[in-house]
């Protein structure tokens, strides 16, 4: 039995995966009544498919029990940096016309 809590509030991603949740060793230690207040268990997470130029995210579907990787479109690393010079500089730029006048 594998343990999943998941944000409802967020399109029922998944925030937290235990594959030994009751584990002497590893374990949440709490009982299946504990875990069910603040989670769900599934029998199986699916293997995850990796695509390039892509983000995966773990989302629940609480009528079934069951899990499903979607994929997103992921920002490169020097598009990001790209947009933060810009939003850098448009802050610069307007203090420097309230400072400098």
């Amino acid at each position: 039995m594998i343990y999943v809590e998941y944000s409802a509030e967020n399109e029922n991603l998944v925030t937290f995966v235990h594959h030994m949740p009751f584990d002497e060793v590893h374990g949440l230690g709490k009982s299946k009544t504990e875990l069910e207040k603040t989670g769900v268990f599934v029998d199986s997470v699916p293997e995850l498919v990796n695509i390039e130029g892509k983000v995966a995210r773990l989302y629940l579907n609480p009528a079934t029990r069951t899990l499903e990787w979607k994929h997103f479109d992921s920002q490169r690393p020097e598009d990001r940096v790209a947009q933060l010079e810009q939003q850098l500089k448009i802050t610069q730029d307007a203090l420097d016309a309230l400072l400098l006048g």
